[in-house]
């Protein structure tokens, strides 16, 4: 198992663990080979937010809404009449 998906599974694994308790504690001492308890682990840390990749997620929104607010508005459909 490579480094990545031993984590993926780890953390997986201690999410699930108040939900189904007995899969991911013969998950966690079998397959993971990890000692103690997936309920007693505690819940993974994750990273600091990275404010760079926050940015530039916000810009691609707006840029996002920029483009289809022409589509969006009523007055810019094109209608064609049928039948007359």
């Amino acid at each position: 198992m490579t480094k990545v998906s031993s984590l993926l599974h780890q953390v997986s694994t201690l999410l699930l663990a108040p939900i189904c308790p007995h899969t991911c504690e013969h998950v966690w001492r079998n397959l993971l080979r990890r000692r103690g308890s997936a309920l007693t682990a505690g819940w993974p840390a994750a990273p600091p937010p990275d404010v760079a990749l926050r940015a530039a997620a916000q810009y691609l929104d707006a840029l996002e809404h920029t483009a289809r607010a022409p589509a969006l508005r009523p007055w810019g459909v094109l209608t064609v009449p049928i039948g007359e």
